[in-house]
């Protein structure tokens, strides 16, 4: 977007002899777009292209699936995933489940 980068927590400009770097750690949506290098009058132009990684659940194999319980009883479903900042949507018979007095959706990790 034009502006100039500076060293933070999150970007950390390096140099080494003749090599000159730019990390950006923990890479997220916004810091996709395009990053130029300029020296001596002359740029070099990198376009960063952030892809999500298709969300996986782990550990599917020791999850109970299939749950009785009597009336008046709560029961808790779990599932995880591979990423920490995957979102995850339940639904009930197709329709999307929000959080409620008698439901509660949460998120841990």
């Amino acid at each position: 977007d034009g502006k100039q980068i500076t060293s933070n927590k999150k970007v950390k400009m390096e140099s080494e002899g003749k090599s000159r770097r730019l990390v950006v750690e923990q890479l997220e949506k916004k810091d996709a777009g395009e990053y130029t290098c300029e020296a001596g009058g002359q740029k070099m132009t990198f376009r960063i292209n952030v892809i999500e990684p298709e969300p996986v659940f782990i550990n599917q194999e020791k999850i109970q699936k299939e749950i009785s319980a009597s009336l008046t009883e709560s029961i808790t479903l779990n599932c995880e995933v591979s990423q920490d900042k995957t979102e995850v949507k339940w639904y009930k018979d197709g329709k999307q489940i929000t959080s409620s007095k008698r439901v509660k959706v949460e998120s841990e990790g």
